[in-house]
This record gives structure tokens, sequence and C-alpha cells, in this order.
């Protein structure tokens, strides 16, 4: 028997009625027997001289009488009302921000072991034992303050749908956020402007880390981009982490979620300024008050920041002359439409057209408020529709498609250049719709050799998640890929007939050397809001906005749900984000509502007719 087992009720009974005059060593043989100690046996039999037999059968409680260390129910909910208050502040509320947090306020705090198990009594947090502990990460810091510099982007969502980037700029060893920048998108002109305000703030830094952007370090790629040129020409060394390993990038990646964290609890921004107000607040709050859980004490960024002396700065090198942008011609005038023609062998004609606005005619992408005010003025000048907002040239033309289907015109084929064509999201939509089309791509496309097959890894471990099919190979460029093939695989097509001759090409034929290769495309594009823009909380919105869809966010034209008819702007597709309902999209439930709003209003509200019987 265990040591540690109680002894069964039948054996106490026995010891209990334990005669006085049992011969010598019948203890030692009922104490084999049974697997007990002698000292057992006589404490059992003492209490039964002492407290009756009856006592005996049950042994005696192993709880404390008296548990000074026990946490209190006030001590409890003064946890969770610390936990609350974090939360809704937009802070990080875990057992280790609360335990700081009371310890901040003057409280007695329990141990963040304490608080986690508190929590979880509380139903206010999970466990998640199948999470990857931080021990298993391979962790690494600079030395110094200005060693290393952590550059990303991510997107938001304005009101209306319309999506902007955020640039964070963060210091590697002392996590301080160095500077952020809002823009339109991520480009190098933006990237570069975040750089330049971190520099000015800091000092120039010996390296900057970046993911392989084409805005940020296209190298892996084979092109210097201009985020490079610039940052070489400082004597920074521009480095970049391994592809589709965004880890080395971990310390930004869990700077956007907690700025995203503290986002979801403030208003939703209207324009480029309001977000860019809001950021430069929360870089203060993560600066000089929240404390650092991946700093040593637990100290706040600037803590850290000032308690080493900042690193050398780099030699400076002859900063590159780049030609500064003209004002003048169709862009820079608002004279720029995106349209679409109908063809055929003998003459094209233009059946739909949209008016593209530039960034530097579209107030809510102006930095400062005096530059917007400027731009709206403008805007107003030139009696641009307030609805009328920069947009991605192949959105545009999307929605010209969609508006053509509507009219009843169907696009037998698609035929668009490489302005287009290099978006994977409108290469998408035509293949999606069962439309054929021919658009011209960029050499350094990335892409697969047709007979690529994505393969299933090896799990080693039952746990962690379920591998997916992967390609086991690094995709090539187009022109790799071209060039393997040989000059032997080229033929002569004479695609087009002009209308000058020469003396060796009387029928004025247009010729060239082509080459088909099938290939499978290696562009890792997917829908911004189901997949990667984090959407904030929508509440404080002013008033009710107009249905839109995820891959087109410029206002629909007029149209009654129950119309049947090719859709315009809702397409399901699996790229819908889902709620929490599983197979209801977020789709269907705003669709609903839409009808629901028609009933009782009796009429649509965007074109105030009254709805099909």
């Amino acid at each position: 028997m265990n040591k540690n087992a109680p002894v069964n009720a039948r054996i106490r009974l026995a010891i209990a009625q334990w005669p006085d005059d049992a011969p010598r060593g019948a203890v030692t043989t009922f104490c084999a027997e049974h697997g007990i100690t002698r000292k057992t046996f006589y404490a059992i039999l003492a209490r039964a001289r002492d407290e009756g037999q009856a006592a005996v059968l049950e042994p005696r409680s192993r709880r404390p009488k008296t548990s000074p260390t026990r946490l209190s129910e006030d001590l409890k909910q003064d946890t969770l009302k610390v936990r609350a208050a974090l939360e809704s502040s937009g802070l990080d509320h875990g057992p280790i921000s609360v335990h700081d947090k009371m310890i901040a306020l003057g409280m007695h705090a329990p141990s963040p072991a304490s608080l986690a198990r508190i929590f979880r009594e509380r139903n206010v947090a999970r466990s998640e034992p199948a999470k990857k502990p931080r021990a298993s990460y391979r962790r690494f810091v600079y030395p110094a303050p200005n060693a290393c510099w952590q550059l990303d982007a991510t997107e938001y969502v304005l009101t209306g749908g319309r999506k902007c980037v955020i640039f964070q700029l963060q210091d590697d060893h002392s996590r301080l956020a160095v500077a952020s920048h809002v823009a339109s998108g991520e480009t190098s002109e933006a990237a570069m402007a975040v750089v330049k305000k971190g520099i000015e703030a800091h000092g120039v830094p010996q390296r900057l880390l970046t993911d392989n952007g084409a805005a940020l370090n296209p190298s892996r790629r084979g092109v210097e981009g201009q985020l490079v040129t610039y940052v070489t020409s400082l004597g920074v060394k521009a480095i970049t982490g391994k592809p589709y390993k965004p880890t080395t990038q971990g310390k930004n990646e869990r700077f956007h979620q907690t700025l995203f964290r503290w986002l979801d609890k403030q208003p939703l921004a209207a324009t480029h300024q309001e977000l860019q107000e809001m950021v430069d607040r929360f870089d203060l709050v993560y600066n000089t008050e929240r404390p650092h859980q991946g700093l040593p004490g637990r100290i706040t960024p600037q803590q850290s920041w000032d308690a080493t002396a900042v690193a050398e700065a780099p030699r400076p090198k002859p900063l590159p002359v780049l030609p500064e942008p003209q004002a003048s011609g169709p862009a820079a005038m608002c004279q720029v439409a995106a349209t679409v023609h109908m063809v055929s062998d003998q003459a094209s004609a233009p059946v739909n057209w949209r008016l593209f606005v530039p960034e530097a005619w579209d107030d809510t992408c102006a930095d400062t408020n005096e530059h917007a005010e400027a731009v709206a003025a403008r805007r107003v000048k030139a009696r641009i529709p307030d609805y009328v907002r920069n947009r991605p040239k192949w959105e545009l033309a999307l929605e010209m498609i969609n508006e053509l289907a509507h009219w009843g015109r169907t696009c037998p084929v698609a035929v668009a250049d490489a302005g287009y064509g290099d978006n994977a999201l409108f290469r998408l939509e035509p293949t999606r719709r069962s439309i054929p089309w021919a658009m011209a791509v960029k050499a350094s496309t990335s892409a697969y050799p047709a007979d690529a097959i994505p393969e299933l890894a090896e799990r080693t471990s039952p746990k962690g998640r379920p591998s997916v099919p992967r390609y086991r190979q690094d995709p090539a460029s187009l022109a790799e890929l071209a060039g393997a093939a040989g000059r032997g695989q080229l033929r002569q097509v004479t695609w087009r007939h002009g209308t000058k001759t020469g003396r060796g090409n009387r029928a004025a034929a247009m010729k060239s050397r082509f080459l088909a290769l099938r290939v499978r495309p290696a562009s890792r594009h997917k829908n911004p809001v189901a997949h990667r823009t984090r959407l904030p909380r929508t509440e404080n919105r002013a008033r009710p906005l107009p249905l839109r869809g995820t891959v087109l966010p410029g206002p629909p034209p007029p149209r009654h749900p129950r119309v049947s008819g090719p859709p315009v702007h809702h397409q399901e597709t699996p790229c819908h984000p889902k709620s929490s309902r599983g197979s209801l999209s977020l789709y269907r439930v705003l669709k609903e509502l839409q009808r629901i709003l028609i009933r009782q209003l009796a009429r649509c509200p965007y074109c105030q007719h009254a709805p099909p019987t």
C-alpha cells in the first residue's frame, strides 16, 4: 500500500476493535498483512480510544486550519477591476500587466500566476496550452539604441471602408517607438518619410531591418529600392529577414498588435490627419507609460533608451540626387481617366470611364491640416464630387466592368497592360467570373514552373497547427523561367498589320518572337480586408454608411437587392470576413439588414425608388 494512500475503513474498524489481551507479535503480523506501518496502527488505535470507534472510520482532513496567504474575495474583485480598466483603455491586460499596474497604484498585488488563475476562474481569460512558449523562439537584441531599427507597415480601415497604411519604426534594443507615419499606401516615398522623421528625432541608426516588400527592401528580387538607396547613402546597412519568416521582425509585428488593441478603443478615424494624431498619442503612451514585458525589469522603452549610450552614427555617404516631381501634366491637373474600350480588328470605342484622382487631389491623403484645407478648396474649384476619391486604377476598372455587366454588356476577353496586370487581385477577378484575359506583367513577376506541385510537410509532432500544402522550392521570375526555356522555344508571330510598308514588308506586318510558357502564379496576394487588415471597432460613428464591398470600397451604383441581374460589388467569395457564427458571413448579415431597411422605409435608401414587388 502506498504510504500516502488513506487506510481502508475495514482496516480502521479492525484496529479500533483491537483486543487488549492480543498475543505478542500480533500487531507486527497485522501490519505486514495489510501494508501499513506500526506507527499508523498505534495512531489509529489511540484516536479510537480518545474519540470513539466511529471517529476513526474516516481519515482526518489535511486542510490547514488557517491559510494566511489565501486571496480574499475583495482582492479578487480589485484585480478584475484593474484588468477591466486596462482593457477599456486599449492597453495590455494580462496577468503581468495587471500585476505591474496594481503595484504602480500602491495596491496589494498577487503574483502573476495567482492573477492568471483568478482570470481563468472568472472566465475573463482562457488557457492556451497549445500556444508556442516564448522560450522556444531564438531571441536576439542589439546591444545599444540606434544599433538597429525595425520598419514595417500595416493596413487600417478608415470610415467608409477606405484603407490606409501605418508605418511604424521601432528601435530594436529599447523597443522605443522612433516614429510613425500614416499614408495612403505602402510606397517607397512613405517609407522614406517615416525614416526621415525618425532620423530627425533620434539620429541615424547603424542598421535598418525590414521585410522584403517592394516599398521597403526588394534587394532579394534583384532590385534596389528608393529606401535602400537613401539609407545606404547615409551609411546605414539595410538588412532583411528571410522570406515568409515574419518572426525575424517579431518585435515590430507585436508592436502592430499593441497599436491595434489601443486603436480598437478609440473613435474610428475619418482622415489621415485624425489617424496620425491618434497614432502619435499612442506612441507617447507606449514610450513613457506602458511597462514593456520584453525589457529587463519591465521598464518603459524611454527608460531603456536613456539607460544605455546611443550607438555611434555611421559615416554618411553623399545623398543621391533624385529628380523633383514636376507639377505639370495630366496627373498634376487631375485630368487622368481610366477607361474601358470595346475593340475589334478595325476600330475601338470607349464605353465607360472614371476620373482617376491622384493623392495630391484628395484632402484625406494630405499630411497636415493646412494642406488638407488647400486641397479641399482646389477640389471645390474644380467641381470634383465629394465621393470621388483616390482609388487604384484597377479598382476603377473592375467597377466599370461590373457596371457594363449590369447594362447587359458582357466582356468576351479582357486585355490590359502591366499597370493592371501586375496586380494579382485584378487578375483573379476575371478568372473568377470566367472571363478570358490577356494581361501584361513585369518580367520580375514571380512564378513556379508548371510541374511544381504543392506538398504537405512531414509532421514530426502531433501538436501544433496542421500543415498546409506548400511549394518546396523557391519561385523564380518570369524572365528567369523564359531564359531557362531557351531560344529554341521562340516562335515568330505576325500579331498585327499596320499602315507603314517597307521594302521587305509590303503587307505592313508587325512581327515579333513569342514564347508560350505554362507556369503557376506565385503571388501571395490575398483579400486585404479578410486576411490582413485589422478592422477596428465601429462605435462612435457619426452616421450609418452605405454598404460597400470588400474589394471595391467606392460607392456602388443604385441597386435594388431583389432585382435579378449580375451583381456589382457584393461578390460572394470565401474572402469575406467571417463572423463568429461559422458559416454565416458578414456580407450575408449586412445584406439581410439592407433588405430589412428597405422594407421598413418602403424605398431604396440609394435611389429613393420603391422596391419591386
